[in-house]
């Protein structure tokens, strides 16, 4: 099963990049990639919660967060990249990408801003019961300013409204990309 999977990846000149979840792997399947030549190079942790049980800081006055509109693709991929330390020639790209997600049922963008300047950015996609924040993005120079805690607190409110009682996100295993979702909840 492994070789068709490399050689997907291979054919298209694309990074491998597997996600296993270590309570199903066993050490047969490991091995095999060990032998392949993959190996762990980074975890993540996904969290969740029941919305009625959020509790955290009062928000903060010169917070504002707001859904992305229709004409801020550029801004929302210009966020996103720049926050991940991505090139500026993946801004096009990753617009795209999100212009086509953008009007799919489910599929909720934000931006944060601090003072009025744009400075962070969180997307969430709800299906059923069950909303995924599949995103959280701030500029290095906003960071621990509350930006991100705003933004969990927006979607997660927002999936409550849309009747989702469960939320969930995924964030790299570190303390400065765990701490905002310990402190949220």
């Amino acid at each position: 099963m492994i070789d068709p999977i490399l050689e997907f990846y291979q054919a298209r000149e694309r990074n491998i990049q597997l996600e296993i979840v270590p309570g199903l792997a066993d050490q047969e399947i490991l091995k095999r990639l060990h032998d392949h030549g993959l190996y762990p190079a980074g975890y993540h942790t996904s969290l969740y919660m029941n919305p009625a049980d959020l509790t955290g800081p009062p928000e903060n006055p010169r917070i504002r967060v707001q859904e992305l509109k229709e004409d801020q693709y550029d801004l929302y991929a210009a966020i996103h990249c720049r926050s991940f330390g991505l090139p500026e020639e993946g801004i096009p790209p990753v617009a795209a990408n999100n212009k086509v997600l953008y009007p799919r049922p489910g599929w909720k963008f934000y931006l944060a801003y601090m003072d009025d300047i744009p400075a962070a950015a969180g997307v969430m996609y709800i299906k059923g019961d069950v909303a995924s924040l599949t995103l959280a993005a701030t500029l290095p120079e906003f960071r621990n300013l509350g930006l991100q805690g705003s933004l969990l607190r927006t979607r997660i409110m927002e999936a409550a409204a849309a009747a989702a009682d469960l939320w969930w996100a995924n964030a790299l295993s570190c303390p400065k990309a765990t701490g905002i979702w310990s402190r949220q909840a």
